[in-house]
């Protein structure tokens, strides 16, 4: 299981898209319409139709991306990205939707070098289920030891958790994976990703150390890879090598039984002529 999860937060690059942000959670969200009653007895005369048109909305989420600068959002968002930069465990337990998922080693290492983060902009497409969004979010991360800010952006998904407040969500969904999938491709958020590379390439242009962290990051995200592969492919060629030195073990035993029963049988021959020179003597 931990390597799973390991592969879900894999750090790539931490400053194009999706710093490693992207958790993806088994979750369940209660059915809020379910819920609902009217606040007056005498609303309940209300027409079929316009029952209709009230759950419509919640039918038709909004898949556009747009600008939200929503309280609970903005907070959420500001608690989680402060909260792992620090690598504190405690505020992070209470921002996402399962605590168990949580691994201290992997802030520890991806937010090694940073040290805050600044210009805060938040961008958000309707989820799966009400209270539920797919949020891209915009930031700058201040290095350590460099001046120049690095742009940067973050996709999380948020829902609604029993407590009534946004969670990062965490875990496995395949819904949410194709809707994740979906979006990415839309225009929209081509178009923000391209400006916000546009605006790491200017940064990185115009800061040499800069230029080497995010060079040096590359690299050695390029190297970590390949170190993954070459440790499956040794693993693969140390299997099969076991596997050929058995089969090598057992066909040495084979053709050793066989010369000890081609030794008996020469024994046994040898006895029966010896037995049969003696009758005819």
């Amino acid at each position: 299981m931990k390597l799973r999860y390991k592969k879900i937060i894999i750090l790539v690059t931490m400053f194009v898209m999706f710093i490693g942000m992207a958790f993806l959670t088994v979750f369940t969200t209660k059915d809020k319409d379910s819920t609902k009653v009217d606040k007056k007895e005498d609303k309940e005369v209300a027409s079929e139709e316009n029952k209709v048109e009230e759950v419509e909305p919640s039918a038709t989420p909004d898949r556009t991306l747009k600008q939200n600068d929503d309280t609970q959002i903005v907070e959420t968002i500001e608690d989680y990205l402060g909260a792992s930069i620090e690598c504190d465990m405690d505020t992070l337990s209470t921002v996402v939707s399962d605590p168990s998922l949580l691994v201290e080693n992997e802030y520890k290492v991806k937010y090694a070098d940073v040290e805050d983060f600044e210009n805060l902009n938040i961008y958000t497409i309707d989820g799966l289920e009400e209270g539920s969004y797919l949020v891209y979010f915009y930031h700058e991360l201040k290095i350590r030891d460099i001046d120049t800010l690095a742009p940067g952006l973050t996709r999380v998904y948020l829902v609604t958790g029993d407590d009534g407040k946004l969670k990062v969500f965490i875990g496995e969904n395949a819904e949410v994976s194709a809707l994740i999938a979906d979006s990415d491709q839309t225009p929209e958020v081509q178009d923000l990703v391209s400006t916000v590379n546009k605006k790491l390439d200017e940064a990185a242009s115009a800061d040499e150390k800069l230029k080497t962290f995010l060079s040096n990051l590359t690299q050695a995200t390029n190297n970590g890879t390949t170190a993954d592969d070459n440790a499956q492919t040794q693993q693969t060629d140390g299997q099969q090598n076991a596997e050929t030195q058995n089969a090598d073990t057992q066909n040495a035993e084979t053709q050793n039984a066989d010369t000890q029963n081609a030794e008996t049988q020469n024994t046994d021959t040898q006895n029966t002529e010896q037995s049969t020179q003696q009758n005819a003597e």
